[in-house]
């Protein structure tokens, strides 16, 4: 191909835009003595109602400031939803039958994540 048409492709490439042009990407930001920004894919953030709540009033935000929250905790907040992808995990079976929690989610990194907190 040569340097022309590879030229073109990537512009043809640009006006169709990717997968996850049409889903934007928000930025939260936390609060505390020393606040911290992350970025989320809208599509992400979809699984905090709060978020989704701030998006229905304002669906062209692109940062949204979470004052009560400090930079420690939104940072475990944005890795699980970035690991969801949006989608809400299976519900956890009643009653809990184990306080083990990797016998207890489908999602096996979900038990390793809560596993890493301090109890």
């Amino acid at each position: 191909m040569s340097a022309e048409q590879e030229a073109k492709a990537d512009e043809n490439e640009e006006e169709q835009g990717g997968l996850d042009d049409d889903d934007g990407v928000l930025t939260l930001k936390s609060g505390g003595q020393n606040p911290k920004s992350f970025e989320v894919s809208k599509k992400d953030a979809e699984l905090s109602k709060f978020v989704t709540t701030i998006l229905e009033g304002d669906s062209d935000a692109t940062t949204i400031e979470i004052r009560q929250v400090p930079p420690e905790t939104l940072a475990h907040v944005v890795e699980y939803l970035k690991h969801h992808k949006g989608k809400e995990p299976d519900p956890l079976p009643c009653p809990v039958r184990s306080i083990h929690m990797n016998q207890i989610v489908s999602d096996k990194w979900d038990a390793t994540w809560v596993a890493d907190f301090d109890k």
